[in-house]
């Protein structure tokens, strides 16, 4: 089976982002963890089946920690006149807080919704993101909320 291998590979090659992706020398000293590691086409990268995309929906893959960056994300946003931006996923550090600072740096309005993220690393990090973009970068909410807003 051929699978995408992991970011730093689809970095330029000399890029900091090259440098600084440690998962292909994690894998390459600790292969036990390969299925650990999500990438495109890596176990536990697959959509789960409650959230499978419906075939009008639209797919972007993102490729770096910033969903903005070497996709089509903010023209497909600008297409749909979309204004506020709901995040949650995993490694709230890194990209979400990535994704939700281009976001505001492109005068979108970045929701982070707090119990539907984590943290790469000690809960300290997830505290200090969530103070970032409430204090800076946007608005933190919990999924009740939004979903009692959403109704």
């Amino acid at each position: 089976m051929i699978r995408e291998r992991p970011s730093a590979e689809k970095q330029p090659e000399g890029s900091p982002a090259f440098f600084k992706s440690r998962i292909p020398g994690m894998l390459e000293k600790r292969p036990d963890i390969e299925d650990k590691v999500f990438f495109d086409g890596a176990w536990g990268s697959e959509i789960i089946r409650e959230l499978k995309p419906d075939k009008d929906d639209i797919i972007i893959r993102k490729q770096r920690y910033d969903g903005f960056i070497d996709t089509n994300l903010e023209s497909r946003l600008r297409d749909l006149g979309s204004q506020y931006l709901i995040f949650i996923g995993t490694a709230t550090n890194i990209c979400v807080e990535s994704t939700i600072r281009h976001a505001f740096f492109l005068d979108y309005f970045p929701i982070l919704v707090s119990d539907a993220v984590s943290q790469m690393g000690p809960d300290i990090i997830q505290q200090a993101t969530i103070m970032n973009v409430q204090s800076t970068f946007g608005w933190v909410t919990q999924s009740k909320s939004l979903l009692g807003a959403l109704k």
